[in-house]
């Protein structure tokens, strides 16, 4: 088995429904985001045990201290657990390792900058989480990095059950989550997904007062011309671009299989 699975942030891409979206560009790097309260939605199904997992998701670390926007966020497989949480009372942060079920608190603070410290993670802002595991009875291996900085790696006991999934949740729209790439392949913890500017559309479509598109016939095009001056300015010149992704969304399928959109 080899995949490679990119969500910019909506829920309904997942295998299970009851995330809600959330579309706040300064929440996201992609302009989209969800939540979903349920850390026991199995939000991707494994059609079988994968013997690796490499994961890296986007989240918005809210904190104030009101205890109303207290939340919780769960990445992780179903049990042993394997993965990583984040959580948030009115006045402490946390960040969780799950390593086969055993959890490791790798730090709870209502230090700012003991946590900022210890976690490379900053309050109120976008932030990158990636985790790697491998199985093995006594050989696994857990890594898990925050905006590119290493915080954990171990070696032992690494283990799935025999139907695993991987569950995305956040109890609260004020933290959530987006931009997510999973693979049971190494790919680069630099590897973002990123809105991209247009610079143009071209389309025998119906145009739309709301700016969107209309179809109305089979074998319409919509035909958008990336901005690449503007993505320089927005990403850097020496980014690189490793592919592009195309949603449409909501998805849309006629009853009789004529005419879909995915």
């Amino acid at each position: 088995m080899s995949f490679k699975y990119y969500n910019p942030g909506y829920p309904n891409l997942f295998d299970t429904a009851g995330g809600t979206s959330v579309t706040d560009t300064a929440l996201s790097r992609t302009g989209v985001s969800f939540w979903q309260a349920s850390s026991s939605l199995q939000s991707i199904k494994f059609k079988s045990i994968p013997q690796e997992i490499f994961c890296k998701f986007d989240f918005f670390l809210h904190y104030d201290e009101q205890s109303d926007t207290d939340y919780d966020i769960y990445v992780r497989t179903s049990w042993p657990y394997s993965g990583v949480a984040i959580s948030k009372t009115n006045r402490y942060s946390k960040l969780i390792a799950y390593v086969s079920g055993d959890d490791t608190q790798i730090i709870s603070t209502r230090d700012e900058f003991e946590f900022q410290n210890t976690t490379h993670l900053i309050r109120n802002q976008v932030n990158s989480i990636f985790f790697h595991f491998k199985l093995s009875d006594d050989a696994g291996t857990y890594e898990l990095y925050a905006n590119g900085m290493k915080l954990k790696e171990s070696t032992g006991r690494v283990s799935l059950q025999s139907s695993p999934y991987l569950t995305f949740a956040s109890t609260k729209a004020v933290a959530p989550l987006s931009g997510i790439i999973l693979s049971d392949t190494a790919f680069d913890r630099r590897e973002s997904i990123l809105r991209l500017p247009t610079s143009g559309i071209e389309t025998d479509m119906k145009a739309n007062e709301d700016g969107t598109y209309t179809a109305s016939a089979a074998g319409q095009t919509l035909l958008q011309t990336v901005d690449a001056a503007a993505m320089v300015d927005a990403y850097g010149g020496a980014s690189k671009v490793t592919g592009f992704l195309t949603v449409a969304y909501p998805a849309y399928r006629t009853e009789d299989g004529k005419c879909l959109i995915t």
